[in-house]
């Protein structure tokens, strides 16, 4: 009996996919059976390291492509790439992303916040856009696709000092939605995952600090930090048949008891680490 979790015979994106939660979601979605997965990103290290790991252990079912995803020509390039590897699209995880700055709104400058929108919310438009393109190739009308967009615990409730990341978080959200909208009756399913803190290098750097990882896991619902697996098991689930009737929705993974108190001002400017260590669009939410 075929579960109905697997990916077998599927095409798989994942953008930010070379660390963190991407490159879990890569390793996820090859688990689950998939026949073929393109991991982008725009640190082309970090990106090779990855696909050398991946193909000792799933050879010929990895793609590589650099590039940055808030321009088109490369969002076209990984999806031509992909279709030219493979011949079709079924699943497109777009996890790219920028923390951007921590700053009061009168602080912070228009450059910035740009920044972050372009990055986070461009991105995203732009790998729905061209995704769908591909997907509407695909013979089954009822089931032609699934995207699935990162958000974030900022994009439910909105974070002080980190009101661009929120912004584009939320908007974020409001792509899935109302994109899942128009594609439904074209069998195109479109959702969004909300993570909260989640274990990753990037969040390493912050919890150098004494005392900040305990603090943080305090302020959670369950009391510990989640896992980029336990994300990738998200995006799985709603990449998969096993949510073949779930579109337009946004599945929030673990949340903070009160995110205004877990980011106040003191917290925040630690949250300033990311912006500098994510070179690689490899996403922390």
């Amino acid at each position: 009996m075929t579960s109905a979790f697997s990916l077998a015979g599927k095409v798989a994106i994942v953008t930010g996919g070379a660390s963190g939660i991407g490159l879990s979601t890569v390793r996820a979605f090859l688990e689950a059976g998939a026949k073929g997965v393109t991991l982008v990103d725009l640190n082309k290290g970090n990106l090779s390291k990855a696909q050398a790991e991946l193909e000792k252990q799933y050879p010929g079912r990895t793609l590589a492509v650099a590039g940055d995803v808030a321009t088109e020509d490369a969002t076209k390039e990984y999806i031509e790439e992909t279709l030219k590897k493979w011949g079709h699209l079924d699943v497109s995880i777009q996890n790219a992303g920028i923390s951007g700055p921590t700053a009061g709104i009168t602080e912070m400058t228009t450059q910035q916040f740009e920044s972050v929108m372009n990055i986070n919310v461009k991105s995203a438009f732009l790998g729905l856009k061209h995704s769908v393109k591909a997907m509407l190739q695909n013979k089954n009308p009822e089931r032609r696709g699934s995207i699935v967009l990162c958000s974030s615990q900022l994009g439910l409730d909105g974070s002080p000092f980190h009101s661009a990341y929120a912004a584009s978080k939320f908007a974020v959200r409001g792509l899935a939605v109302s994109v899942a909208g128009e594609l439904g009756q074209q069998g195109i399913r479109v959702n969004a995952v909300c993570p909260g803190a989640i274990e990753t290098p990037l969040t390493d750097e912050f919890y150098k600090e004494p005392g900040s990882r305990e603090a943080c896991e305090a302020k959670t619902m369950m009391a510990r930090l989640g896992k980029p697996d336990e994300i990738a098991n998200a995006f799985l689930y709603l990449a998969s048949d096993a949510s073949s009737y779930a579109t337009g929705t946004t599945l929030s993974e673990c949340t903070f008891l009160d995110w205004a108190q877990a980011c106040n001002r003191d917290d925040a400017d630690q949250f300033e680490l990311f912006a500098e260590v994510d070179g690689g669009y490899s996403k922390w939410s």
